[in-house]
C-alpha cells in the first residue's frame, strides 16, 4: 500500500455478546479520492483470525447520512495471517458528507456460512473549497477565459500559416526537380567510370590467361621429357635384375644336382636309428627324475614347510560349484573357502534369490562363519554354526543416506532469507540410516514467520515422536523454539511476551537419533 493514503484504523472482535456501536473518530474529506481507506483488524478471543480470498469472502455496507447506501466486497487482504484487511471508500460516495454507519460481513466460501461484525460510524467533511464565496469563483471563470482567447489566437497562426501551404508546395516541387537532376547526373558519371573500370580489368585478365597458359605449357613439356627419361632408367634396371637372377638360380640348381648325386640326403634308415636312441635317452630321465622325487628326506621337508596347503578357489582362480539342496546337514560340514551355492536352506522371504556367491571361514567342527550375497542383489546375509544351532540367517543393512532435500516455507513465510551471501544452508532435511539408528535432521531458514502458526510440511512419519527443539531467533528477541510432529507439521514459538516483527527471522540445524 501506498504511503499517501488516509488509513482510519479498526478493531472488529468476532463475539456473540452485544457490543455498542462503535463510534470512531475516523473522518475523510469530499475530494479524499483514492486515497480513503478502512483498515480492519478482526479478532476472535482477542487473537487474529487467518483470513484470505482462498476461504472467506467479505462484503460491506455504508449508509450515508442522506440516505445514500453502498454494498461492496473490494476488499484487499493486507496480511493473511494477521486477519489484517482494507477498503476503500469509492469516490462518488465521498460526496455524501455527514455521518456514515457501516458494518462488515464475512462469509465462508463454499458455505452458507456468515459472520456479522459490530456496527461502526466514521464521518465525511465537506471540503473547504466548496465553501469559497462566489465572487472568487467568478475571478477564476474570468481567467479561463483569457486561457481560452489566448488558445484562439494559436488556433488562427495556424490557420494563416495553412492558407499559405501553397507556396510551401511550389518550393518542394522546385526542390525535388533540382534535386533529380543532380541524381541523373550522377547516375551518368558512375556509368562512365564503371565502363572504363569494367575494360581496363578486362585487358589485365586477357594478359594474365596469355601468361599462365605459356607457364603450363612449358611445365608440361619439361615432365614429359623427365618420365621418358625415368621411364628409361626403370627399364633397364629390370632387365640387370632379371639377368643376375636367372645366373643365381642356374648355380643353385647345379649345386642341388650334386647333392643328390651325391646321396648326402638323410635315409631313411638313420632316421629310425635316431628316433630309437631319444626315446632311451628320456626314458633314462624319467626314471632319473621319479628316483629323486620319491626320496624319502625330500618327502619330509617339503611336508614341514609352512604353506598353505588348501585350495580356497579352482586352479583358474574360479569359485567352486556346490549344490545344497535346501539341506541343513549340507551347509554346516562346509570347509573354508569361496563357492557359488545353490538351494541355500534356511534363508527369509525377502531374500532375492537361494543361489549366489558365499564366503566360509571354520574353526573347527562346532564353530564356521557363513556370510551370503544373491547373485542378483546387493543383498548381504550372516549366519554362523555354534555346535548344534540352526544356523538362522541375519540381514546386513547397508547405510542409506538421501542427502539434503530441500523444501520451502508455507503461510506466508519466506524461505532462504539469511546468510545467502556467506554460504548459509537453505530449507531442507535429511535421514541417514545406519541400520540400527536413524540420523534425522532438518535445516531452517526464513523470515515473515507467524508466531504459534504452521511454516513448513515434512513427508508424514518424518519425526516417529514429537520433537521439541529451539531455535536461533534475533539478538533482541528472548528465543523460540521449533515443534516437528508425525503428521509432517512444523510450527514456531516464540518465547516470552517481547514483540515479533515480520523482518525477523530463525534459522538453525536441528537433529535426533531414533
Amino acid at each position: 500500500m501506498s504511503n499517501f493514503k488516509k488509513v482510519g484504523n479498526l478493531k472488529l472482535e468476532t463475539s456473540a455478546y452485544e457490543q455498542k456501536l462503535n463510534d470512531t473518530d475516523i473522518v475523510f474529506y469530499n475530494n479524499d479520492f483514492n486515497t480513503s481507506i478502512l483498515m480492519f483488524q478482526i479478532t476472535k478471543d482477542k487473537k487474529p483470525l487467518l483470513l484470505n480470498d482462498n476461504n472467506v469472502h467479505i462484503d460491506i455496507v455504508l449508509v450515508a447520512k442522506d440516505g445514500s447506501w453502498l454494498i461492496d466486497d473490494e476488499f484487499y487482504f493486507e496480511e493473511p495471517m494477521n486477519g489484517k484487511v482494507s477498503y476503500q471508500i469509492p469516490n462518488w460516495f465521498l460526496n455524501h458528507h455527514g455521518k456514515v454507519k457501516a458494518q462488515v460481513y464475512i462469509g465462508i466460501n463454499g458455505k452458507d456460512d456468515t459472520v456479522t461484525e459490530v456496527e461502526f460510524a466514521f464521518t465525511i467533511k465537506d471540503d473547504l473549497i466548496n465553501t469559497v464565496p462566489a465572487k472568487e469563483k467568478i475571478i477564476q471563470f474570468r481567467t479561463f477565459l483569457e486561457l481560452k482567447n489566448r488558445i484562439l489566437e494559436q488556433v488562427q497562426e495556424i490557420e494563416d500559416g495553412m492558407a499559405h501551404g501553397s507556396d510551401y508546395v511550389s518550393e518542394m516541387k522546385t526542390t525535388v526537380t533540382e534535386g533529380i537532376a543532380q541524381i541523373t547526373k550522377k547516375v551518368e558519371e558512375s556509368d562512365e567510370s564503371i565502363t572504363n573500370a569494367t575494360s581496363k580489368f578486362m585487358n589485365e585478365i586477357k594478359q594474365l590467361f596469355e601468361e599462365t597458359k605459356n607457364d603450363i605449357v612449358k611445365t608440361k613439356d619439361n615432365a614429359v621429357f623427365t618420365v621418358n627419361a625415368k621411364s628409361e632408367e626403370a627399364l633397364q634396371n629390370m632387365e640387370n635384375i632379371s639377368k643376375t637372377t636367372e645366373n643365381k638360380y642356374n648355380d643353385m640348381l647345379t649345386d642341388f644336382q650334386s647333392l643328390i648325386d651325391n646321396n648326402s640326403f638323410v635315409k631313411p634308415e638313420s632316421l629310425k636309428d635316431l628316433v630309437k636312441k631319444d626315446a632311451l635317452t628320456d626314458y633314462a630321465k624319467k626314471n632319473e627324475l621319479e628316483s629323486f622325487i620319491n626320496d624319502e628326506e625330500l618327502v619330509s621337508k617339503l611336508t614341514d614347510l609352512d604353506i598353505q596347503q588348501f585350495a580356497l578357489t579352482n586352479q583358474d582362480g574360479t569359485v567352486k560349484f556346490l549344490n545344497l539342496s535346501n539341506l541343513i546337514e549340507n551347509l554346516k560340514p562346509l570347509p573354508s573357502g569361496l563357492c557359488y551355492a545353490t538351494n541355500v536352506p534356511n534363508l527369509p522371504n525377502n531374500i532375492t534369490s537361494t543361489a549366489g556367491f558365499m564366503i566360509v571361514m571354520k574353526r573347527n567342527e562346532d564353530f564356521s562363519k557363513y556370510i551370503y550375497m544373491p547373485h542378483n542383489s546387493n543383498q548381504t546375509l550372516v549366519s554362523y554354526k555354534n555346535k548344534n544351532n540352526t544356523l538362522e540367517w541375519k540381514t546386513l543393512r547397508p547405510l542409506n543416506d538421501t542427502g539434503w532435500l530441500p523444501f520451502n516455507l508455507i503461510n506466508g513465510a519466506i524461505s532462504n532469507s539469511s546468510y545467502m551471501g556467506s554460504n548459509g544452508f537453505v530449507c531442507s532435511y535429511r535421514i541417514i540410516d545406519h541400520g540400527d539408528r536413524r540420523e534425522k535432521s532438518i535445516r531452517l531458514n526464513g523470515k515473515n514467520i507467524t508466531d504459534k502458526a504452521q511454516i513448513a510440511k515434512l513427508p508424514v512419519g518424518f519425526a516417529e515422536n514429537t520433537q521439541v527443539h529451539p531455535i536461533r531467533t534475533p539478538q533482541r528477541s528472548n528465543g523460540g523454539f521449533v515443534t516437528i510432529y508425525p503428521d509432517g507439521k512444523v510450527n514456531f514459538f516464540k518465547t516470552g511476551d517481547y514483540e515479533w516483527y515480520s523482518d525477523d527471522d530463525i534459522y538453525g540445524e536441528i537433529r535426533w537419533i531414533e
